[in-house]
C-alpha cells in the first residue's frame, strides 16, 4: 500500500525537530548545501530560485548570502518556520517566500530560473510525472537541481554495521537496517518502491532527466563524511569516480536539451509526497 499524504506529512512532522538537530552549521548538510550554492553561483549568478523542499532553510540562506532570489517550499510547517527564521535579514518578506505545499498544485504561481529538488526524489512515487511537474516550474533555458541517495553506499553499509554491533540494539533497528540498505535512508523513503521505478545509480538518474528533455551539466557526489566532501567540486577522475560509485548522496545540474525538443509541462502529479 502506497503511504498517503496525511501519513507522508505527519512523518516529516515529527522528524523536523530530529533533522534540524543534525543540520547545524558543522554538519554534512551544511557543507552540502554550500557547496551547491557555490556550484549554482557560476551556472546561474543572482537567479530566482525555488528551494522545493527546502527543509529548515540550509540551502537558502547559501544562497541569499550569495545574492540570489530566493524562494522555498516543504511539506513541513515546523520546517518553514525554521526557513523563515533562518533567512530574517538576508531576504525581505520570509513569511511570503515560504510556502506550504499542499497537494500538487504549484507553490508559486510563476516560473523560476532555477529549481532546486534535493532530498526529495526518494519521497515521488511517480518519477516520470514529477518530471512533469518540475518542467512546469522552472522557465524555459533554465536549471534543474536535483539529488538522489544510493542505496549501496559507504556510508549506508558503515550504519548497519554500527546498528548490529551495537548492545542493546535500539528500538526499531530491524526496520532501520531495511531501509539503509533498500534506499540508503534511515526512513526508507515513503514510496512504494516495487512501483515507483526509484532510481538507484547515477546513470539511470541521467537517463530520467534524458527521457524527459534534460541534459547534465555538472554534478556533485558526497559520501555524507564532510572531511572527505570538503573536496567534492574539486575531485580528480579517479575520485569522482570512487565518489560516483561509493558515495550516499548525487546531485546533478541539469538544463534542457534545447527548448523546442523539451516536453510538455504539466503543473500536476501524482505521487506520495509532494515536497
Amino acid at each position: 500500500m502506497t503511504p498517503s499524504d496525511a501519513a507522508i506529512h505527519s512523518f516529516w512532522t515529527e522528524a523536523s525537530e530530529r533533522y534540524l538537530a543534525a543540520s547545524g552549521p558543522e554538519s554534512f548538510y551544511a557543507l552540502r548545501a554550500r557547496l551547491v550554492a557555490e556550484k549554482i553561483a557560476a551556472l546561474r549568478p543572482g537567479a530566482k530560485v525555488l528551494d522545493l523542499g527546502c527543509g529548515g532553510g540550509l540551502l537558502s540562506v547559501a544562497l541569499a548570502r550569495r545574492g540570489f532570489d530566493v524562494y522555498g517550499a516543504d511539506i513541513s510547517s515546523e520546517m518553514l518556520a525554521a526557513a523563515r527564521d533562518a533567512t530574517r535579514g538576508l531576504l525581505d518578506e520570509p513569511n511570503y517566500r515560504f510556502r506550504l505545499v499542499q497537494g500538487a498544485i504549484a507553490p508559486f504561481p510563476w516560473r523560476f530560473e532555477v529549481v532546486i529538488v534535493l532530498g526529495v526524489f526518494p519521497y515521488v512515487r511517480d518519477h516520470e510525472s514529477y518530471m512533469r511537474y518540475l518542467a512546469g516550474l522552472v522557465e524555459p533555458g533554465g536549471l534543474l537541481v536535483a539529488s538522489f541517495t544510493r542505496r549501496a553506499s559507504l556510508f549506508a553499509w558503515k550504519e548497519v554495521v554500527s546498528l548490529l554491533s551495537r548492545h542493546p540494539k535500539p528500538s526499531g533497528w530491524r526496520q532501520t537496517i531495511h531501509n539503509l540498505m533498500t534506499s540508503g535512508l534511515w526512513s526508507g523513503g515513503v514510496a512504494d518502491r516495487a512501483h515507483a521505478g526509484q532510481v538507484c545509480n547515477t546513470r539511470s538518474f541521467a537517463r530520467l532527466f534524458a527521457r524527459n528533455g534534460y541534459r547534465r551539466v555538472d554534478h556533485l557526489d558526497f559520501y555524507h563524511w564532510p572531511r572527505w566532501d570538503e573536496a567534492a567540486a574539486n575531485r580528480g577522475f579517479l575520485g569522482q569516480a570512487a565518489a560516483r560509485l561509493l558515495g550516499w548522496c548525487h546531485v546533478g545540474f541539469y538544463v534542457e536539451k534545447s527548448v523546442s525538443q523539451a516536453p510538455e509541462r504539466s503543473t500536476r502529479v501524482a505521487t506520495s509526497w509532494m515536497p
